[in-house]
């Protein structure tokens, strides 16, 4: 799970500069970690109740479907 701590809710951009510095991040011990697409998903305004913006990473390969766990 990813967190972002913000006054008033983020533009898309910075959401998703951010989202994709806290993915490399949550991949960055992984032996194939350049071959991952890292896609990042904040919650939605609509939801969010301040100070901390949530969010979670989907992690794909680029070339196909990772190996189980």
């Amino acid at each position: 799970m990813m967190e972002l701590e913000a006054s008033e809710y983020p533009s898309a951009a910075k959401l998703e500069r951010a989202g994709q510095s806290q993915c490399r991040k949550l991949a960055a011990d992984r032996d194939d970690a350049d071959a991952l697409g890292l896609t990042p998903d904040w919650q939605p305004e609509k939801f969010w109740t301040g100070e901390k913006i949530y969010g979670f990473c989907w992690i794909h390969r680029k070339t196909g479907l990772l190996p189980a766990a």
